[in-house]
């Protein structure tokens, strides 16, 4: 038990580590695409051992709340409300988890662990329709100081940028992480390259166009006067009906599965 509990605690802080400082040094964002796959390997080790529901997602807010709270005093703002936002947006995005144990559990398909970033992406784009105020804890605004760096989301919108570190993160997870693939010497050498291969592509696709930030979500006029296609974010919206069907089927083989019983 105690060799867990050591274990949890170097991941959550390999975690914290990465996704702060990849928001917090302006040169350093790619630290964020190996931020969430320790977040991935807790979530996966945890319930692969059955472990107390309720401790791995306190564990989970922990690290999404300290992130977000140190993502936030870059901005130093003394406001009171400035303060909770983070807490907020941390217990949100713990929605993902909670969603995929529930899914999971009563609908398990071969996506896997890619439902995590569906939900994630379903999330921030529902936020970003009710209360764009928190695009600033977007994963994508870790780039918003490189705008040069994703003026291709002037194609896929603001939460492009957020999909390709999600897709980056669980692939690391999948390749790397899992089963402790790295120290075990069981690295997916397919899943590696695909990990490269994702995080270069989009440089190739770089335009002159100026790239849309999570200032411009906030100002909403300016993203969309920036994005080349459409009038909204396409990946988003798509992530949200993926969600709602998925939710839908969970609910109905649970209940079915209810009515079976004696």
């Amino acid at each position: 038990m105690g060799k867990n509990k050591t274990r949890d605690l170097i991941l959550m802080a390999t975690a914290i580590i990465f996704l702060s400082l990849g928001k917090l040094i302006a040169a350093m964002p790619f630290l964020t695409f190996l931020g969430l796959a320790p977040l991935f390997t807790l979530f996966y080790n945890r319930q692969k051992e059955a472990s107390a529901k309720l401790s791995l997602y306190v564990k989970i807010f922990i690290v999404l709340a300290t992130t977000f709270l140190l993502w936030n005093a870059a901005y130093s703002n003394e406001n009171l409300i400035s303060h909770i936002q983070p807490v907020f947006h941390a217990i949100i995005m713990l929605l993902p988890f909670a969603i995929y144990g529930f899914t999971n559990k009563y609908a398990r398909n071969r996506l896997g662990f890619f439902t995590i970033p569906i939900y994630w992406l379903a999330l921030e784009y529902l936020l970003l329709q009710f209360q764009p105020v928190f695009a600033g804890f977007f994963l994508g605004s870790v780039f918003s100081d490189h705008p040069e760096l994703i003026s291709w989301n002037i194609y896929t919108g603001f939460l492009g940028v957020s999909l390709w570190i999600l897709i980056i993160n669980i692939l690391l997870f999948y390749c790397v992480f899992k089963d402790n693939a790295l120290f075990n010497g069981n690295i997916r050498w397919a899943g590696l390259i695909a990990a490269i291969i994702v995080t270069c592509v989009p440089f190739f696709l770089a335009t002159d166009a100026i790239a849309i930030t999570h200032k411009d979500l906030v100002s909403g006029g300016s993203a969309l006067e920036k994005q080349a296609y459409g009038s909204s974010e396409f990946i988003g919206k798509t992530a949200v009906w993926i969600s709602v069907l998925l939710l839908l089927y969970s609910f109905v083989k649970r209940e079915v599965r209810t009515n079976e019983r004696p």
